[in-house]
């Protein structure tokens, strides 16, 4: 819901009709899209494949660099946030900071990880 409080997020989404026609549709198509990326990364080639679709849906439109980063954003946070809670509860990490290269976190072995470093060793879907 985030990503469509945006003015220009907004009036695409109107205009092309998928929220109003086929709103389970892009439900669906927006959720195969993110598990394929965040379970087996977007350098897998199952990954690749879904960033792929991806760029196919949206290359019809004119959306700007901002939106798009916007968007992508709120899915890595999001996927962040539900990869966090699990990995402190099972004692994982201890806490996390962003910086301007990106999110890092701070293992049980008390070292600061990339996010993305950690995700490859502890999948959302192994925790």
């Amino acid at each position: 819901m985030k990503t469509y409080c945006v003015p220009s997020i907004s009036k695409l989404l109107d205009k092309t009709g998928e929220f109003r026609d086929r709103p389970q549709k892009r439900y669906d198509d927006t959720s195969i899209i993110v598990v394929e990326m965040s379970k087996w990364g977007y350098d897998s080639e199952r990954g690749r494949l879904a960033i792929e679709r991806m760029n196919a849906i949206h290359r019809r439109f004119k959306i700007a660099n901002e939106d798009f980063l916007y968007v992508l954003s709120t899915f890595i946070y999001d996927i962040f946030n539900e990869w966090y809670t699990l990995a402190k509860k099972k004692k994982l990490v201890l806490a996390s900071q962003n910086t301007k290269y990106g999110i890092i976190v701070y293992t049980n072995e008390e070292q600061w990880i990339p996010f993305q470093e950690i995700l490859v060793k502890h999948p959302l879907s192994t925790l």
